[in-house]
């Protein structure tokens, strides 16, 4: 009799979409644990998705050997475990954690050394999901699990999925070519087989899952790729400056970038001090102009170093706050 996990992977040959994680390849050698959405209670643990040392001990390595980095791209971090029955109608997450990137530069090729993961990648779905089969575990599932967490609690079990239908053409297109554009879509997408399908840019996040950053970090770089606030918890974009990137900009672009400072020659972005009663309001605004005038990635490149920047490098070695930044650029755009 063939064992589960041979099975499972055999199930999965050809490409087809099957339970895999994956970051920019598949990932393998991840721990894997299933845990009920709203209680956080751990139902399933202590199980890893297939790494190489699995697909030896299966095939053989001669057998491993032979195989194209297609195929071995499709065996590879593969969930491995025993559906134990899950109720159809409760809302789970599967998370990923750590393991081996196999294919960190996307080049379709096996890495011959595979690049370590330090986050944890998560994706949402209902127990009949699980039941079923067929979804894979990604940035993109990852984006879409925090947008969830966002709204939870102002959305009811039965709302969630339409919210997350309706959100779901920030990130794809109808992946699963059924002319519907929704959550399926997100679940279903390969980031071998779709990558022409991807709307949102996901390198940021995925940097940050990788590098295993702070769960702010990944939040922000998750909402980011959203064009508007999650239903029921909608934040302006001056709420948001004041609660998170006045103290960014203040203290990153203020020396230089203030009324009579060096930074401010031939440039919009002089930011008011924090002296001024309404320098919330005004930075605010002027930020809002310059987005309007440049866009959110030219201020971002700016803010790394790039585009001649004459104030240097100022944000690229502070991904948390230039994910906040980010974010709140994005939210400008957005007409937040």
């Amino acid at each position: 009799m063939l064992k589960p996990k041979l099975l499972l992977i055999l199930a999965c040959l050809g490409l087809t979409a099957c339970e895999q994680a994956q970051m920019v390849g598949p990932v393998g050698g991840g721990e894997v644990t299933v845990t009920e959405f709203r209680s956080g209670e751990t139902v399933l643990t202590g199980l890893s998705t297939s790494d190489e040392d699995t697909l030896i001990a299966l095939f053989g390595q001669e057998t491993v050997d032979g195989y194209t980095s297609l195929q071995l791209l499709s065996f590879l971090g593969i969930n491995t475990f025993n559906n134990p029955g899950f109720n159809d109608a409760t809302w789970y997450v599967m998370a990923v954690q750590g393991g081996f990137d196999y294919d960190a530069d996307g080049n379709l090729l096996v890495d011959q050394a595979p690049a370590q993961v330090f986050g944890t990648l998560h994706a949402l779905v209902t127990g009949e999901q699980l039941n079923r089969g067929g979804f894979l575990v990604t940035p993109v599932t990852e984006a879409a699990y925090r947008y969830a967490l966002d709204i939870a609690d102002s959305t009811s079990d039965d709302a969630l999925r339409p919210a997350l239908d309706a959100a779901a053409g920030d990130l794809v297109d109808d992946v699963t070519a059924d002319d519907e554009l929704d959550y399926g879509d997100i679940l279903a997408w390969n980031r071998i087989l779709h990558s022409q399908q991807l709307r949102g840019d996901i390198g940021t996040l995925t940097n940050a899952l990788a590098a295993g950053e702070s769960e702010s970090v990944v939040t922000a770089a998750a909402l980011a790729l959203f064009s508007t606030a999650p239903p029921g918890n909608e934040q302006s974009a001056e709420e948001f400056f004041a609660q998170s990137a006045s103290d960014v900009v203040q203290s990153r672009c203020g020396t230089c970038h203030r009324v009579g400072g060096i930074g401010t020659r031939g440039t919009s972005h002089i930011l008011q001090p924090t002296s001024n009663n309404d320098h919330i309001a005004l930075n605010t605004e002027m930020y809002r102009a310059l987005v309007g005038q440049r866009g959110v990635q030219y201020i971002l490149d700016k803010s790394v170093g790039q585009r001649g920047h004459g104030g240097g490098n100022r944000l690229g070695n502070f991904p948390e706050e230039f994910a906040i930044l980010e974010t709140f650029l994005t939210l400008l755009e957005n007409g937040g």
